[in-house]
């Protein structure tokens, strides 16, 4: 064999060589893009699932919320009511307590000429305070509500 034929074989074999070896080289890029297209599609799945269970959850937490803001005025304006009732003097407020008997006192006590029989009365500040509590209370039952409504939904993953 000569040279020139040695070169040209050596010329070959090393063209069949890289040819081979960049087929095989296609071969495994398709089957990594065709892994990596499956798991891309997998991913998506995953993430429109999640996307589904936020958007039921956000809709539950909505209606929770709807439910206790409607409970709250509901309580507000009854609050709001027993208040105007008693400053037109339609209802009283009754609260349990002890009045000394006038005839312990003497003649000339402040107090002994308060008529027998009369009810005690809150005083104005007292009566503020009362519907303050009253507020507050109802207040704070919606906002506990709401938030036992929210841990329940989202501790159950959003199913009720």
């Amino acid at each position: 064999m000569t040279s020139g034929k040695l070169i040209a074989l050596c010329a070959a074999l090393l063209f069949a060589f890289g040819g081979g070896y960049k087929v095989a080289d296609w071969r495994l890029t398709g089957q990594h893009t065709a892994e990596k297209l499956e798991a891309s599609q997998e991913a998506a799945t995953a993430l429109a699932a999640m996307t589904a269970d936020r958007d039921d959850l956000a809709e539950k937490l909505a209606a929770a919320n709807d439910k206790r803001l409607n409970y709250l005025r509901a309580a507000q304006n009854e609050t709001n009511s027993l208040r105007d009732r008693m400053r037109d003097g339609t209802i009283g407020l009754r609260i349990a307590g002890n009045c000394p008997r006038l005839d312990a006192r003497p003649e000339n006590s402040p107090g002994a000429r308060v008529d027998i029989g009369g009810g005690a009365e809150l005083d104005t500040t007292a009566r503020r305070a009362y519907f303050a509590l009253r507020d507050g209370i109802d207040r704070a039952t919606a906002q506990l509500a709401a938030c036992q409504d929210e841990l329940r939904l989202r501790t159950s993953g959003g199913s009720k």
